[in-house]
Formats: structure tokens, C-alpha cells, sequence
């Protein structure tokens, strides 16, 4: 069976002696992996083409979930990244790799990592994209943060009253202050992080609230992005 796709490159490690194992966010399958045949051979086009950041064409054959590539082409040019917006795909990417289940389709996810690569090479603020990205991915996975009602299904106050987040419940009001500061948010903040307006503080909060979410969905395992932003830190 012949299948046509488009995608980016998520991952790639080898396989066998010269061949290699390439994960894809695609634009009509979600997440698949495929077998490049010789591509670790040192004339092999194959090798300067499968990288990520470069939109692909892709005709792939199997039936199975490893299909084989057949042939590979680029879709305009690729996108170039330094630094930190390099450090931020490679953390997009491994998101995707562990939370996306493989060949289920998600609408609107390659749209969302088309998006967040675009505003990465255009040197747009990277705490605001990737907080955008987190949010969406999980609200794409059906975990989405209702920021609107409470877990007593109140309305959410725009103002300093305070709310305990946990992804079982969502927002739960407090009478007072806890010592779970991590836990712990302010209904404007709350408010603001749902109308994306990324002030020092908004972001922070985002921040903690994204790992809070993310946590139960990701485990333990620790994200190996994260070292590397460390390093480049």
C-alpha cells in the first residue's frame, strides 16, 4: 500500500548498519514513523534531506506501523534556527514524541507545530510561543484547562482571589493562602494567561501551570530538552 504525506521531522535514530528510523508529524496522519533505507551511507541524498525544520513530501509503503520510504522530497525551503529558538524546537519536538500515540490523527496539531516553527524563525518572543503551543497541544489532546469556571462550576473572579490548580479537578477556590505556592494561582492571572496577554508575571505563571498540566501526561521519564536548555543557560 502506497501513502502519500507531508511532514516535518520529529526524531531520527539508526537502524541496522546504514539505514534509519525517522518519526514525522504529518499533516493528514499524525505521527508516523518509517524506515530510510541507507540513508546513513555517506553519498546518500537522503541523509542532508531528513532533518527537521524542512517540510517533506513523503511516498511511504507498508501496511504495518513502520513503513518504509520510497521517496522524499522538500516543500520550499526550510526554516533556519540558532540558540534558544533551536533549544525550543528541539523541546516542541520531544512533546510531540511523547505525547502524541503513533498514526492517531489530532486535528489541528500540524497546524499548531507549522505555527509555533514559524514563529520560532521569525524571532518572535519564545516564552509567549511556546506557552501558546503547551496550552493548545493540550486542549488538541482533550485536556484542555477550563479557565472559566472553577471545579464548584463558579465563575472564575478576575481579580486577587486565590485557586489551587490540579489536572484531576481543575481550579479549586481557596479561603486562604497555602504553603503550595507552585499550586497556587490568582484569578487575574488566570484570566490573563487565557487572554494571552504575556506580561513578566502572566508568563511565570503559564509556565507553572503548563508543567502542572503536562506532568501526569509525561511521567517521570525526565525530557532530555531540558538538560540542554540548562547547558545553553
Amino acid at each position: 500500500m502506497m501513502i502519500e504525506t507531508q511532514g516535518y521531522v520529529l526524531h531520527r535514530r539508526s537502524y541496522r548498519e546504514t539505514s534509519a528510523i525517522i518519526d514525522v508529524i504529518t499533516t493528514d496522519l499524525g505521527r508516523i514513523s518509517f524506515v530510510a533505507k541507507g540513508m546513513q551511507r555517506s553519498k546518500s541524498p537522503l541523509k542532508g534531506l531528513l532533518q527537521p525544520m524542512q517540510l517533506l513530501h513523503l511516498s511511504l509503503s507498508g501496511r504495518q506501523s513502520l513503513k518504509t520510504l520510497r521517496t522524499a522530497e522538500a516543500v520550499g525551503k526550510g526554516v533556519k534556527l540558532e540558540g534558544k529558538a533551536l533549544y525550543s524546537l528541539f523541546y516542541v519536538n520531544e512533546l510531540l514524541e511523547r505525547l502524541l500515540s503513533q498514526d492517531a490523527e489530532i486535528e489541528g496539531v500540524f497546524a499548531l507545530y507549522h505555527h509555533t516553527l514559524t514563529s520560532l524563525a521569525e524571532d518572535n518572543p519564545i516564552e509567549p510561543v511556546l506557552r501558546r503551543f503547551e496550552l493548545l497541544l493540550l486542549e488538541q489532546l482533550g485536556y484542555g484547562i477550563d479557565y472559566n469556571h472553577d471545579c464548584n462550576h463558579d465563575a472564575i473572579q478576575n481579580n486577587d482571589n486565590f485557586y489551587q490548580f490540579t489536572p484531576d479537578n481543575g481550579f479549586i477556590p481557596l479561603t486562604e493562602m497555602t504553603s503550595r505556592l507552585n499550586y497556587v494561582f490568582k484569578g487575574k492571572y488566570i484570566k490573563a494567561i487565557q487572554a494571552g496577554n504575556w506580561e513578566p508575571q502572566v508568563l511565570r505563571d503559564a509556565k507553572r501551570l503548563t508543567r502542572l498540566a503536562l506532568h501526569p501526561l509525561l511521567g517521570s521519564k525526565p525530557l532530555k530538552s531540558k538538560s540542554l536548555f540548562m547547558k545553553l543557560e
